[in-house]
């Protein structure tokens, strides 16, 4: 954008000002953007061991067996058996989603414009990261549908049914003295369905703050355990608690209870290896002959698909911050 040249001191009146005969200097450097995090692959997995190598190559769907399940039953002597089958769950992982992106540029401005590769490669570093967050938004709004109706609800837990996770009109409302006790239940919701850690939990950044209260247990070092308190720590690190490791990212879906007009989020919780995520295509192209355009085009593709393959190892609590 051509801006006019204006004199930086001004000139005292009767004497004339020469701005005319100045030049702007233009850094070649850019003012770099700050990125929001990819965290995508801290809380999906790509499946290596269960997905076929050719998915890579061809086709749009893939079937993955779960292996199958043992049945135990009483005996008394001298009674008939009964005997079990082998069976298996089917999940389909379809490849059935896509996103691009594309940057145009004029020929006569690849030539004219100062510095211009280090523009097109600032540009398309965005577009890197910008498509993970694209991606890891549409799982973390999916997934929570695909969950065991055991690990989430007001009645959560397979073998009892005795933890609240969160209701559309209920969430749960965390605050720094109870969050502690929260993740303990739902570690109890997954221990139901004999699912061991390591586990995580994706968060809004939102949550972060609450933490820092004095009332929070991870507050004094007497409570934590920690070697210092963590409002001390200046972001070095952020400690587990109760076994959970915190991915925090803006991309955790955000709602507003229909009921309680709150501000609610839904939580995953449970083990990254529960989501598979699989890119069949990343493809990316630089177009320079064009009969239509003197233009030039950098693009890229990427075709992937998603699943919850193991319903049992993820729980969603559905809350609000008190």
């Amino acid at each position: 954008m051509n801006q006019p040249n204006m004199p930086v001191v001004p000139s005292a009146s009767g004497y004339p000002n020469y701005s005319f005969l100045t030049d702007p200097i233009f850094s070649k450097s850019l003012i770099s953007r700050f990125k929001a995090k990819a965290v995508t692959s801290q809380f999906t997995t790509n499946g290596s061991s269960e997905v076929p190598s050719q998915i890579k190559d061809t086709g749009s769907e893939v079937i993955l067996r779960r292996a199958p399940e043992a049945e135990i039953k009483s005996y008394q002597k001298n009674q008939g058996l009964t005997h079990s089958k082998l069976t298996s769950d089917l999940y389909r992982l379809t490849i059935d989603r896509a996103k691009y992106w594309s940057l145009k540029l004029n020929y006569i401005d690849t030539k004219q414009i100062q510095g211009v590769n280090t523009w097109i490669n600032e540009w398309k570093s965005d577009a890197v990261s910008k498509m993970d967050l694209e991606i890891g938004r549409e799982i973390l709004i999916q997934i929570p549908w695909e969950v065991s109706p055991f690990n989430k609800g007001s009645c959560a837990g397979k073998r009892t049914g005795q933890y609240d996770m969160g209701t559309s009109g209920k969430p749960v409302v965390l605050t720094p003295s109870n969050i502690a006790e929260k993740l303990a239940e739902a570690q109890a919701v997954l221990a139901e369905q004999n699912v061991t850690g390591p586990y995580i939990i994706v968060a809004p950044y939102a949550m972060k703050p609450m933490m820092y209260r004095p009332e929070s247990p991870l507050y004094s070092v007497c409570v934590s355990g920690e070697s210092k308190a963590i409002f001390l720590q200046n972001g070095e690190y952020w400690p587990t608690m109760v076994g959970f490791s915190f991915i925090f990212t803006h991309e955790t879906p955000q709602y507003r209870d229909p009921d309680t007009g709150k501000t609610t989020y839904t939580l995953l919780i449970g083990r990254k290896d529960a989501i598979l995520l699989v890119t069949q295509i990343t493809y990316n192209r630089v177009i320079d002959s064009n009969a239509d355009d003197f233009a030039t085009f950098w693009q890229g593709l990427q075709v992937y698909g998603f699943k919850l393959i193991r319903p049992e190892a993820m729980a969603v609590m559905y809350v609000t911050f008190g």
